[in-house]
């Protein structure tokens, strides 16, 4: 059983009790690009509920507050940092509510890690740039951490050592100044993250 979800950060430690020999893979990208990524898709829902308000409204009645008009940070038990995201936001500061949100939600899912040995061991922090720059390598230490048999995904392998890449759709256009403030925000949390991934 495989499963996807943005509001699992909060629950890891407790699908691990429902499933004791689950694996979790935190993928997680470079701060510039995943910012870039996460204010487009914001603006993408907010252009969508202006020309039509059920968008919002269906985004907040199937519990979705991640980007649009009712956008809202998940609370990991941290008031002060909570705050600074809302605040920032709320000034019209979009990157550095979400470089906050970004180092948040990281430091958050490092310190669930740390704290829990089981949990720890059950998680898999994997760089989305690694695995296109070395997907054979990463690949196999994905499944490996899952338990799984390499041999029934030998054509999956294949498929994606030859389609994976960096995307080149989008560049990011923040000026000098955010790009400063997001390594600024971000950097610990990312270097401490490739460290754990190059370490797996």
């Amino acid at each position: 059983y495989l499963a996807k979800g943005n509001y699992n950060v909060l629950r890891l430690a407790y699908l691990q009790r429902l499933f004791p020999d689950l694996r979790i893979i935190i993928p997680f990208r470079d701060p510039l690009d995943h910012i870039a990524s996460l204010a487009k898709q914001h603006r993408f829902f907010l252009d969508a509920h202006r020309q039509d308000e059920r968008v919002g409204r269906h985004l907040s009645l199937s519990g979705h507050f991640e980007f649009g008009p009712h956008r809202k940070a998940v609370h990991f038990g941290d008031d002060a940092a909570w705050r600074a995201i809302d605040q920032a936001w709320a000034n019209g500061q979009e990157v550095e509510g979400w470089a906050r949100y970004w180092a948040g939600t990281y430091r958050y899912l490092l310190s669930q890690a740390r704290s829990n040995t089981g949990l720890g061991q059950a998680c898999r922090f994997v760089s989305y740039e690694r695995l296109c720059d070395e997907s054979g390598p990463v690949i196999d230490s994905l499944l490996a951490h899952c338990n799984l048999d390499p041999r029934p995904f030998e054509g999956t392998r294949d498929h994606y050592l030859r389609h994976l890449s960096r995307p080149a759709y989008y560049q990011h256009t923040f000026s000098d100044a955010e790009q400063e403030r997001i390594q600024a925000i971000c950097l610990p949390v990312l270097t401490e993250l490739n460290t754990l991934d190059a370490s797996s």
